[in-house]
């Protein structure tokens, strides 16, 4: 589904298998009402990394809205929303992108596309908080087990 709508953004018309049609139809739906041109896009697919904290990831869309606004976006087909998890990979990925690029994200959401061709927008708060705390957790963990093996 994100190569498929990934190749939808870059080159304006795709064919797809049906299994994943109807979250194809979902991204096109959302695309329209919200105004969403090609031109709006600018990241798809992007992969950014912060070697002084240690990690990296792949947006899977920022969008420059014609108001001026930064929104990044994250792509979910899940049967149900998980916004628990997703909060803070986004901020995490917003992170990324501010720090690579010096831009500004003005709004962060996941785009919860369904099978039924549909899809839900499910608003998410800049709050690293999470993200930092598993970030330290995981860092501290794999530290643990370094010194283990140099024992």
């Amino acid at each position: 589904m994100h190569k498929t709508c990934e190749a939808l953004d870059k080159y304006g018309s795709i064919e797809c298998d049906e299994d994943i049609l109807p979250y194809v139809q979902a991204y096109v739906a959302f695309r329209k009402d919200k105004g969403i041109k090609t031109a709006n896009i600018v990241e798809i697919e992007r992969a950014f990394g912060d070697k002084e904290l240690g990690y990296a990831g792949t947006l899977d869309r920022v969008y420059e809205m014609d108001n001026g606004e930064r929104w990044l976006v994250d792509l979910k087909t899940s049967s149900a929303p998980q916004k628990r998890i997703w909060e803070p990979c986004l901020n995490a990925y917003k992170m990324l992108y501010e720090k690579n690029t010096g831009k500004t994200i003005d709004r962060m959401f996941d785009l919860h596309l369904t099978k039924e061709g549909k899809y839900k927008i499910i608003d998410v708060a800049s709050d690293a908080t999470v993200f930092l705390a598993c970030l330290t957790l995981h860092n501290h963990m794999k530290s643990k087990k370094r010194a283990k093996k140099n024992k």
